[in-house]
């Protein structure tokens, strides 16, 4: 793994983390919305999964004029459940939210998150999620009710602990797995356990 970024010397309140594969496609508008955050004391934590178009240089470019981008390519494929578990487990800020390569966010989007969900009893808080092709014009209506989160659900099962994390947040129609998360409670979901 080569990383041209360590460690934040002091600890953000939020570490976003963004796994990568073959992103070009949309990875500059993903990260400009991130960047144009009103809300700015944040980490961005990028782990290019060995990506074999221009990706590299994308994030190259963008983590040395941010000091707040972390760029980490792995040396090999991890895969996407490992790369999804890497970003969460470089995560050293008490608030954590996954970002996807092709999504964009509003410049609000950070600051009314924690406006949610700091000194409060909740684990995470979700905003309105609103699909839109690569013209930008909505495809459907939104799939996200919004609102806060009071409680993640006791998973239990046979199956191995990951599939019953990815169903729980991936199953959902107000797509979870995009929310603001207290950091210690999702780092409870050990997404690579059996």
């Amino acid at each position: 793994m080569n990383s041209n970024n360590q460690k934040p010397k002091r600890t953000p309140k939020v570490s976003i983390g963004m796994p990568v594969y073959n992103g070009e496609q949309f990875l500059r508008k993903a990260l400009e919305s991130l960047l144009a955050q009103t809300f700015t004391d944040f980490e961005l934590i990028i782990s290019d999964d060995a990506s074999t178009d221009t990706t590299e240089a994308i994030c190259k470019e963008y983590a040395v004029c941010d000091p707040r981008i972390r760029y980490v390519r792995q040396s090999g494929r991890l895969g996407a459940i490992s790369n999804w578990q890497f970003v969460l487990d470089e995560a050293v800020a008490n608030y954590f939210m996954w970002a996807a390569q092709d999504d964009f966010w509003s410049e609000e989007w950070l600051f009314e998150l924690l406006k949610g969900i700091e000194n409060s009893k909740y684990s995470c808080a979700m905003g309105q999620i609103v699909h839109v092709n690569s013209s930008n014009n909505r495809v459907n209506k939104s799939t996200s009710r919004g609102g806060f989160i009071t409680k993640i659900p006791q998973l239990s099962g046979n199956e191995r602990a990951v599939h019953r994390v990815l169903k729980f947040f991936l199953g959902r129609n107000d797509m979870l797995i995009y929310a603001l998360f207290k950091t210690k409670m999702v780092q409870s979901f050990d997404m690579l356990s059996p």
